[in-house]
């Protein structure tokens, strides 16, 4: 029974051993790939953020003037309609501002943008 129990414990030690060396020799690449993913994360972020604001912005006058839906005598649609685009709008520009100051810290201090990402 201890015989087994020893050799049960050499080869979790062996296990953890390979592990570690494993984690070491791929922790530059690991980091890598943390901080392009992320990086293409705020990116895509950025990219829908602006496609909503343009969105609202081209398409204000014509809510507006209730020409979206093509229902003249519907003006409280169209008010919760620029509402919540509008709403939207405002957590766009929000998750611009965010987004960005990320890509900055990635770019400019990747290892502070780490450590407070884990410390988050």
């Amino acid at each position: 029974m201890n015989e087994k129990l020893e050799n049960a414990v050499i080869k979790a030690l062996e296990l953890a051993e390979k592990t570690g060396e494993f984690v070491i020799e791929q922790a530059p690449e690991i980091l890598q790939e943390f901080y392009n993913w992320h990086l293409a994360s705020s990116i895509i972020w950025i990219v829908i953020s602006l496609i909503v604001i343009i969105i609202y912005c081209w398409n204000f006058k014509k809510w507006y003037n209730g020409a979206f839906i093509g229902y003249d005598d519907n003006e409280e649609l169209y008010t919760v309609l620029i509402l919540l685009v509008g709403i939207a709008s405002v957590f766009s520009i929000v998750g611009i501002l965010e987004n960005t100051i990320d890509l900055i810290k990635i770019l400019t201090a990747p290892k502070l943008y780490l450590i407070e990402y884990f410390l988050r």
